[in-house]
């Protein structure tokens, strides 16, 4: 849900019992505010990192030049990470990389560890070449996330691959910024105000494990709905027991969730 610093600090400023961050204000500068919003950044970080969040998902297009085997994924810095989907078939997760050089034939790329591909690359003696890549890695260099690909292609090719980047942490100055704010306000609010009542000891404020409490359960909540929402398809399997507890064959459905 987007939304901005300065509603999401007054909220929990006034569940906390601190005054309101005035309307004139552009930039925090007292020392409250200021630790509320850092215990909202690591909240922030940490939500960001628990799901595939739809809010955050972007598509990059990489251009490989031919001979070569990596380029920068521009846009995507040291906290992007690969959308992974589950391919029963593979028995594991398919990460959503393709070779786009042929818009109508798309070939999904297979995921080997960084070290292994480099290590491929550099001891091959002449070096291996092919027309597509066979196999992706990530890394990062200087906070810029880089794609590397083996083998090198012998033509120019195009990576499209899918990834969550979440936005950067949040400054004395973001008030107001947009685009900054994208995951659910929930479990934001609730992981701050547990935080500043902690930080302040619990006889002050509601018991902060109760708080813990309502900041994990809002947060399994916001992921469950988030997950079903992007199409999460439940399995229907018959039941082993008939629904009028006869015995004999499945009588009835059963709800299976993917795992």
């Amino acid at each position: 849900m987007a939304t901005t610093l300065r509603v999401v600090l007054n909220r929990v400023l006034t569940a906390t019992g601190s005054p309101q961050i005035p309307s004139t204000t552009t930039t925090l500068t007292d020392s409250l505010s200021l630790k509320a919003l850092e215990f909202l950044n690591q909240f922030k970080e940490e939500i960001e990192d628990a799901s595939y969040w739809r809010a955050l998902r972007q598509v990059y297009t990489v251009n490989i030049t031919a001979n070569t085997n990596n380029a920068p994924i521009t846009g995507a810095d040291e906290r992007a990470r690969v959308v992974r989907a589950p391919a029963p078939q593979a028995g594991q997760l398919a990460p959503l990389v393709f070779d786009v050089t042929a818009p109508n034939n798309p070939i999904q790329l297979g995921e080997i560890p960084l070290s292994e591909l480099l290590y491929r690359a550099a001891s091959d003696a002449v070096g291996t070449v092919q027309t597509n890549s066979s196999y992706f890695a990530v890394d990062i260099q200087n906070d810029q996330a880089v794609l590397y690909v083996y083998p090198a292609p012998n033509q120019n090719v195009t990576i499209q691959l899918h990834m969550v980047q979440p936005p950067r942490a949040l400054v004395a100055t973001d008030l107001d910024t947009s685009g900054l704010l994208l995951i659910p306000m929930i479990p934001l609010l609730l992981g701050t105000i547990w935080a500043i009542l902690e930080d302040r000891g619990e006889e002050l404020g509601a018991n902060a494990m109760y708080t813990e409490e309502r900041w994990r359960t809002a947060l399994d909540s916001a992921i469950g709905r988030d997950v079903g929402e992007s199409g999460s398809l439940d399995q229907l399997i018959p039941d082993q027991v008939p629904f009028d507890g006869t015995s004999g064959g499945g009588g009835g459905v059963g709800v299976q969730r993917p795992s």
